[in-house]
């Protein structure tokens, strides 16, 4: 099973909190060839945009900490054709553009600080790496204010989904 991975001392694994990759049904389908998953964690995200979506042929995986990224190897292992591995702070920008799609969660702490700002670059770094009609697919916790930044990065967005605990944005760049 696969997703054993994630309990290997990640850091929100396995506390028992409702987690927000449980939106992913909600992703609508997709039909591109590339694209970015940033802070890719331990690979679930990833992991269901490559079985769920035959279309995509190439999913750069982008993950700050070792451990997580070697867990999502472990994860992709079943889709070594599709799946690349880098080990890379997002935040720092991705230098790579012309990319059709990118699904993140973004991380929001610096050790125990909460820290917006790392999700505010992760939206800016996106917009940065997709091309024009580029798609942006953010699962995000719901009290986190993406909305504003994903219009000052030059999105066009929706808001698909809602709970009490996470949302979707939906957003295209312009």
């Amino acid at each position: 099973m696969w997703w054993i991975w994630q309990l290997i001392n990640i850091p929100q694994a396995g506390w028992g909190i409702r987690p927000a990759w449980q939106c992913c049904p909600s992703l609508p389908p997709v039909d591109f060839p590339s694209a970015k998953c940033l802070g890719a964690g331990w690979g679930f995200l990833s992991h269901e945009i490559a079985s769920r979506f035959s279309s995509v042929e190439r999913l750069d995986l982008f993950e700050a900490d070792t451990r997580a990224l070697d867990c999502a190897k472990q994860n992709l292992a079943t889709f070594p054709e599709v799946a690349r591995f880098h080990w890379h702070d997002v935040a720092a920008g991705l230098g790579e553009v012309g990319y059709d799609a990118i699904v993140m969660n973004p991380p929001f702490h610096t050790g125990q600080n909460t820290d917006v700002g790392l999700g505010k670059a992760f939206i800016h770094a996106a917009s940065n790496a997709l091309k024009r009609g580029g798609r942006l697919f953010v699962v995000a916790n719901r009290q986190l204010p993406y909305e504003a930044e994903l219009t000052a990065a030059g999105f066009a967005w929706r808001k698909p989904v809602e709970d009490a605990t996470f949302k979707l944005l939906f957003a295209e760049k312009r």
